[in-house]
């Protein structure tokens, strides 16, 4: 099977790192997978190919996490050519590491991450790291696939939307000092109030109920669903 999309890498490499004890995401912030274990924080771009999108993305990545792969379809006969090997030079450089996926779905380390003195660097972007672990445990499913169109994209926030729609579809309309308290609702003023997928309804001066819109997005969400009404038992 040769590769035609990149988030047909995603599986694999989801694989790979779960079986290192990781737990995986995909699409949190700019990664297109982030690998989490304990405070330890990968990063990995999947790329079809080495190419100058991927080495950017991979150096911008280098901000934030503390290892930073590329995984790409194994090359096959390319990979003892010398262009592909001065790509692969030009990552060992930039102290990216390389994992290769054959058709089977094996994933293969070609090169670890170069160790690097990046802890300035990281610390710098504190915040940003902090938004990234924050928006990664913010989800309670992985409903995304890495390198995949990001128009619906589920986020932490996106999933605590759904969850006010969830109790004001149980409950009827409630004022959103009502909401606080709920499980995984932590910012009900703020999200009634943009209202930015167009699941609620203004029923009154501090009273929001759900809309036809958030009606379809439980529906079409129904596995998040089902985890917010075990949560409530």
């Amino acid at each position: 099977m040769a590769f035609q999309r990149e988030r047909e890498l995603y599986a694999p490499v989801r694989a790979f790192f779960e079986g290192l004890g990781y737990q995986v995401r995909s699409e949190v912030g700019d990664a297109d997978l982030l690998a989490v274990k304990e405070e330890h924080l990968v990063a990995v771009e999947l790329k079809l190919s080495l190419n100058l999108k991927l080495l950017v993305q991979t150096t911008q990545r280098q901000k934030t996490a503390d290892l930073v792969y590329a995984a790409i379809p194994h090359p096959g006969k390319a990979l003892v050519r010398k262009e592909f090997r001065n790509k692969v030079h030009l990552l060992r450089r930039l102290g990216v590491g390389l994992l290769l996926v054959d058709r089977l779905g094996t994933v293969a380390v070609s090169q670890e991450p170069v160790e690097m003195d990046l802890q300035a660097l990281v610390q710098r972007n504190r915040r940003k790291r902090q938004s990234l672990v924050k928006e990664f445990h913010g989800r309670s499913l992985e409903l995304n696939q890495g390198g995949a169109n990001r128009e619906k994209l589920m986020t932490a926030y996106k999933e605590e939307s759904l969850r006010i729609a969830y109790q004001l579809e149980k409950a009827g309309p409630k004022a959103p000092r009502e909401l606080k308290g709920y499980p995984g609702v932590e910012n009900p003023q703020k999200i009634l109030y943009r209202n930015v997928y167009g699941w609620y309804i203004h029923e009154e001066r501090g009273l929001y109920g759900i809309g036809p819109q958030g009606k379809a997005a439980l529906s079409e969400y129904e596995s998040l669903v089902e985890i917010f009404a075990r949560e409530d038992e």
